[in-house]
């Protein structure tokens, strides 16, 4: 199972905290989505948009049901996990997960796109000071 990631889970100070296992990874990206920011929080939620739209990201590969598991509890109530085409660099399509956010989730999705610069330089020692996500995993 490949994993698409497009907001904290890119970063390997996130990810290496949730899963057990290191696993192979490259930039990828995915059309029809947008990424944006969620009210009070500093990470993203991926929803569904035009054609035309564009996520960048991360794809996380062969990854293990336990690992999955530990990922599912990680994003909660707020995200589904649902099937993509990821496109990599050298233009290839490979299949993956990725969570978009569901109905409970979206109410709290602003209308604005994720400012990444600002999770790097401020939101990533909140995140993992603060998000319940890593409790739901232990």
């Amino acid at each position: 199972m490949n994993v698409f990631t497009y907001g904290s889970l890119m970063y390997p100070p996130v990810w290496q905290r949730i899963v057990q296992y290191h696993y192979e990874h490259n930039a990828a990206t995915i059309y029809g989505y947008e990424r944006v920011g969620v009210r009070d929080e500093p990470y993203p939620m991926l929803l569904p948009a035009g054609t035309s739209s564009v996520v960048e990201g991360v794809l996380y590969r062969n990854i293990t049901p336990d690992d999955l598991a530990r990922l599912d509890a990680f994003e909660g109530d707020f995200y589904d996990r649902i099937s993509v085409d990821v496109v990599l660099t050298d233009g290839s399509v490979v299949q993956g997960m990725v969570y978009l956010a569901n109905a409970y989730g979206r109410q709290y999705a602003l209308e604005t796109p994720w400012d990444m610069a600002l999770f790097e330089a401020e939101g990533m020692q909140r995140f993992n000071n603060l998000y319940d996500g890593y409790e739901r995993i232990r």
